[in-house]
């Protein structure tokens, strides 16, 4: 009813045994309790002496505070509860099984310590081990067992690896303390929150890291490694290394990871948010979000983002604060993608396909280094902002939503297509410059460039192929330049505040305007295949060096160019001519037409030029046809056309080196002087004077001057 204390060599204890105080065995042989020899007591136990302990019977203390402990060697022959009412629980040497996985021990201390000081089950692994406790577990050493378990609350405290042999461990406590370098082998790794104190976490097997639902936070780790799947519980997981996971992972709940080097070599799936926050590579070895979509995903730090795995899924946004490096074909899908800082898709062997199903943000606004190059092609489906400097690929560019350019920018192919399926303009008031190198491969807008107003418009833009260039609707721009031979389909009116050049053939597939200072066109200018079009320039200069309607006829066409025009070649329409500026010609043209009106001086260029007018309504020479320096006489005149057509000498002279030769009925509206130098000057029709004239009974003088 008392205590109950033993002194000697060996004790064996084969039935249940109750003290009314504390229990002392102080043993020089073996202690030993049989699975029928439970011992209760109203007190302490307290096993000393140099003997070692075989136990097979529980041990319950009954008294508040009571501790439990064994001094020496530990062997479980059967399956052990140990009990305090809090009170600690100790075992001061090794702990092992009779058998391996074969023993389990069961130790419930309430808010007592649990503390193995030793190795636990280096022997003999011991089974099912479960210490529950809400003071502080201890695992001084290496634990081999069937499975571990820590259910209760307070803190689990380890300094050796833990080994679980077909079965689970459990760390359940309100804290996991790391006391050094840490493995933890089993079949699935459970843990909540984790206090590293800068040690390294390794798991071989399974792991749950965190609770479902709740706040567990993983910190003060030097790295962490998973071997198998990974659950992601956690609110967060911080290393100062790497964080390694091999299996693959599901994210259990919004998680921010921060280390240095966070690696997932297998899928990621989710749907939560994910935060990486890392200072050395992040690497997507897997299909990110390919079963179950991730909420969004935001990668920052002044590492890389290497992505493998050729697919990112998400619901929300997908943020790369970064550099990003593509391993792989790389699609990525979420409502917005933005890459804030430069993207490599170029291995240094294999070009990688960039796909972005959403809206994408290409470049940081605030970075003027930026940069995405090396990629196969890029394919994006939704509205797009581009903010880096280049964007270069091997393969095709296509932006189906509408783009925006934030900051003046180069896209560059390989001899393949850029495509803009919608409206491309600058960013409001910015006025950017937009340079597009296609190599041989074609550039297509469909929709309008730069907006409407000026203020919307780009700065200089610049587009270069051999291959087609088409313009589905309206340019606004400071300048635009057309480099490279093939042809540029205009459907829309073109304004700018500069230049306009235009180095190749240009189709109209539309009625145009163009608006500009000087404009320049390289080549011959057509209607396209449907109907004829009609052309207007509003220019200060304006330069011609191939013709209009060559190929295909020209509607109407109109020139208003205060400080010149030069033509050179065949202009054709079906409709009317209309030159409001001062005309050079520097070499033979000819103008075909209806009504067809020169209303400034028509003069040649640096040698002398044939005109040719055929005008099958009425032709207009309002200003002075030749006059000038002896180099600005024209080498020849020739108007003819239909037989009701009119010619209006309205400028008071015409002087060429050669002939003048007018095939229709010609009206002077003044006094009129034709010099040649050494041709004829022939009339097929009537000349008469202009009925104003003859109302005021002034008819007009006409001279003519046929030299020899």
């Amino acid at each position: 009813t008392g205590a109950l204390g033993f002194t000697g060599s060996a004790l064996t204890v084969n039935a249940a045994v109750t003290a009314g105080g504390a229990v002392t065995v102080v043993n020089a042989g073996t202690f030993t309790t049989s699975a029928a020899g439970d011992i209760t007591a109203a007190g302490a136990f307290n096993q000393t002496g140099a003997g070692a302990n075989s136990l097979a019977g529980d041990i319950t203390l009954t008294l508040a505070s009571a501790a439990l402990s064994l001094a020496k060697a530990v062997t479980l022959t059967g399956n052990v509860v140990f009990g305090t009412t809090d009170g600690a629980i100790t075992f001061t040497e090794v702990v092992d099984g009779a058998a391996d996985n074969a023993q389990s021990l069961t130790l419930n201390a309430v808010t007592g310590d649990v503390t193995f000081a030793k190795a636990v089950g280096v022997v003999k692994k011991l089974g099912d081990t479960v210490a529950n406790s809400t003071g502080t577990t201890k695992f001084q050493d290496v634990v081999l067992a069937k499975s571990v378990a820590t259910n209760a609350g307070g803190f689990t405290e380890l300094f050796g690896n833990v080994t679980t042999t077909g079965g689970a461990q459990t760390y359940a406590d309100s804290k996991l303390k790391l006391k050094s370098d840490i493995v933890l082998t089993g079949t699935t790794v459970t843990v909540g929150t984790v206090e590293g104190e800068t040690h390294a976490l390794t798991v071989t097997g399974n792991a749950q890291l965190g609770t479902a639902g709740g706040s567990d936070t993983i910190s003060g780790l030097t790295s962490l490694e998973v071997s198998g799947t990974a659950a992601l519980d956690v609110a967060s997981i911080t290393s100062t290394g790497a964080q390694t996971y091999t299996g693959a992972v599901t994210l259990g709940q919004a998680s921010v990871l921060t280390g240095a080097g966070i690696k997932f070599v297998s899928t990621l799936n989710g749907a939560k948010a994910l935060t990486i926050t890392d200072t050395a590579t992040t690497t997507f070895g897997g299909a990110v979000g390919g079963t179950t979509r991730l909420t969004s995903l935001l990668v920052n730090g002044t590492g890389t983002t290497r992505i493998s795995g050729g697919v990112v899924k998400t619901d929300g946004t997908q943020t790369y604060s970064n550099a990003v490096e593509l391993r792989a074909a790389t699609t990525l899908t979420g409502s917005m993608v933005s890459f804030l800082n430069t993207v490599l898709g170029d291995d240094g062997t294999n070009k990688f396909a960039l796909n972005v199903v959403g809206n994408a943000i290409l470049g940081d606004s605030i970075s003027t280094t930026d940069a995405i190059t090396g990629l196969a092609s890029l394919d994006v489906t939704g509205t797009t902002l581009i903010e880096t400097a280049a964007l270069t690929s091997a393969g095709g560019q296509r932006f189906r939503g509408a783009v925006t350019v934030g900051a003046a920018t180069t896209l560059t192919t390989t001899d393949n297509a850029v495509t803009f399926d919608a409206a491309l303009s600058s960013s409001s008031t910015e006025q950017n410059s937009l340079t597009i190198a296609a190599g041989s491969g074609n550039i297509l807008v469909q929709g309008p460039v730069g907006g409407s107003v000026a203020a919307e418009g780009f700065g200089d833009l610049i587009f270069n192929t051999t291959g087609t260039k088409t313009f589905g609707s309206t340019i606004q721009a400071v300048s635009l330049t057309t480099q490279g031979v093939g042809i540029v389909n205009l459907g829309g009116n073109v304004t700018t505040s500069a230049a306009q050049t235009y180095n190749s053939n240009v189709v109209l597939t539309s009625n145009v305007t163009l608006r500009g200072t000087n404009i320049s066109i390289q080549g011959d200018v057509d209607s396209d295949a449907t109907a004829a079009r009609s052309l207007t320039i509003f220019a200060t200069d304006f330069a011609l060096s191939g013709g209009f309607g060559a190929n295909r006829r020209l509607l109407n066409l109109a020139i208003d160019a205060a400080n010149g025009i030069s033509l050179n070649g065949a202009i054709t329409t079906d409709g009317t001519q209309t030159y409001d500026g001062i005309v050079t010609l520097t070499g033979n043209t000819t103008l075909i037409g209806t009504d067809i009106a020169l209303n400034r001086t028509v003069k040649s260029g640096n040698s002398a030029s044939a005109l040719t007018v055929t005008g099958s309504g009425v032709t207009t020479f309002a200003g002075t046809v030749g006059a000038g320096a002896a180099s600005n006489a024209l080498s020849s005149l020739t108007v003819n056309g239909a037989v009701t057509g009119t010619t209006l000498l309205n400028g008071g002279s015409v002087t060429t080196i050669g002939a003048q030769d007018f095939r229709n009925a010609v009206t002077l509206g003044g006094d009129t002087v034709l010099t040649t130098t050494n041709g004829d000057v022939s009339f097929g029709m009537t000349v008469n004077s202009s009925e104003a004239l003859s109302r005021l009974s002034t008819p007009a003088a006409l001279t003519v001057t046929a030299g020899s």
